[in-house]
């Protein structure tokens, strides 16, 4: 209870530039939502399926006009606001995962709720003898993504 307490009250900070990868942004998201992944996709579809951008890229080779800013995310937020938050800073394709056991479900139809709410979710799927009152929502595609290294130069955490 108190770690969740806690964590409710932290605001991630990205300071995004041209220079920064998109592998450092994933995984200080991942490092806060230990049961979410952030995914940039390609705006092309490769076999009618959503493809991935190649994470060891920079934001400048995505979009070289793209300008540097700082972004705010609570726990609070919907996936659906972060993800519009990415889409019109970045000018690219941001979308949110959520962990189901051994994969990863696009949160597409449940965009209206929170970060925290879908983390809790991904945590019950997870730990399923943990008791959580958020129901699971297993209608929602299920798509394998990786897990990569990262550092923290970009980004800091306020609390």
């Amino acid at each position: 209870y108190w770690r969740n307490l806690v964590q409710k009250n932290i605001t991630m900070e990205f300071t995004i530039d041209q220079g920064t990868m998109l592998h450092d942004v994933q995984h200080f998201f991942n490092w806060r939502f230990n049961y979410l992944k952030l995914e940039f996709l390609k705006r092309k579809r490769v076999h009618d399926k959503p493809a991935f951008q190649e994470d060891y890229k920079t934001f400048e080779q995505l979009n070289p006009d793209m300008e540097p800013f700082t972004l705010s995310i609570t726990a609070d937020m919907t996936t659906g606001q972060v993800e519009e938050l990415f889409r019109k800073r970045t000018g690219l394709e941001p979308e949110i995962f959520r962990k189901a056991g051994k994969v990863w479900l696009r949160t597409t139809a449940t965009d209206n709720r929170t970060l925290e709410e879908q983390n809790r979710m991904g945590e019950a799927a997870e730990n399923p003898e943990r008791e959580t009152r958020e129901e699971i929502d297993y209608h929602e595609q299920e798509w394998q993504v990786g897990f990569f290294s990262f550092g923290l130069s970009a980004f800091k955490v306020i609390f």
